[in-house]
């Protein structure tokens, strides 16, 4: 999700009121081999308890993974009322060993204490705030030797119909921050990167996964309409979009499987990035 100055959103931002439960219904999870990875490289599958805030939460797609780790006492922040709302509504599911509580904030002004934190995650989030600010926010409530962990996922572009999907939608986003851009590793290049938070080379320092998802014509488009450009648009434009997602499947026919109620699934194959790097002083 995202988050700015104070508690305000990015003005592209504010459209996430609006879609919370196409966010929750379209947007996929992330692959276990990302999550152990995550949870191997920075100790915290060593430890046994550790403090860890979920910056920019959600509705909550990484906070249930995280939290579902005995070991972990989780915190989350979300600047979006829709989003905060649809977290508490959507956590009894998830059952849980301990609750979690989600409190707005933003990423340049946490409510938390200096060294809280074994380990701060942004989770689809972090090119909403990408900035030296908001990183040397985050050093501030980590603990020493505590870690960043960023994650994204986004549709295979090596897949032809996924990436006919990504070139219909992603130019709508125009100047609205996104993460395949690229624009969040500019945060990372700067003195108190490399200097606080042992950043060399941040175009080396990620890890790649791939995974895949169950989805129907409903849900996929569900996925598209929690773009918060998307959302934000009138009825009438999201319904043009709407005909040209339609048009990529009839078009593509992407494999399907199951049969009867499930017959209209299909799979969606989603790459993961995950990029670590640890305080250093």
């Amino acid at each position: 999700m995202a988050t700015s100055a104070g508690t305000d959103l990015h003005a592209g931002a504010k459209a996430f009121n609006l879609q919370a439960n196409a966010y929750e219904l379209g947007r996929p999870s992330y692959p276990d081999e990302a999550v152990q990875a995550a949870l191997q490289d920075t100790g915290l599958l060593n430890k046994n308890e550790a403090s860890v805030l979920d910056l920019a939460a959600g509705t909550g797609k990484f906070t249930r993974l995280l939290a579902a780790q005995p070991s972990l006492h989780v915190s989350a922040i979300e600047p979006a009322k829709g989003m905060r709302e649809a977290f508490e509504q959507n956590q009894p599911s998830w059952n849980l060993p301990r609750p979690v509580t989600i409190k707005d904030g933003s990423a340049t002004s946490l409510p938390f204490g200096d060294g809280t934190f074994d380990a701060v995650f942004a989770a689809q989030a972090f090119h909403w705030f990408a900035s030296e600010a908001a990183l040397r926010e985050i050093h501030r409530i980590l603990k020493r030797s505590g870690h960043i962990v960023l994650i994204w996922n986004r549709e295979d572009d090596q897949i032809p119909w996924q990436k006919e999907l990504l070139q219909l939608f992603e130019p709508h986003s125009q100047h609205i921050p996104q993460y395949w851009q690229g624009k969040w590793k500019d945060a990372f290049k700067n003195d108190f990167a490399r200097n606080s938070l042992g950043v060399k080379d941040v175009e080396a320092q990620s890890k790649f996964f791939r995974d895949s998802m169950r989805m129907t014509p409903d849900t996929l488009w569900a996925r598209v309409l929690s773009k918060s450009y998307i959302s934000a648009m009138d009825a009438q434009q999201q319904a043009k979009i709407k005909q040209s997602v339609d048009g990529i499947l009839q078009e593509h026919q992407p494999s399907k499987h199951g049969t009867g109620s499930q017959d209209d699934e299909f799979e969606v194959v989603v790459k993961t990035e995950l990029f670590i790097c640890q305080r250093k002083d």
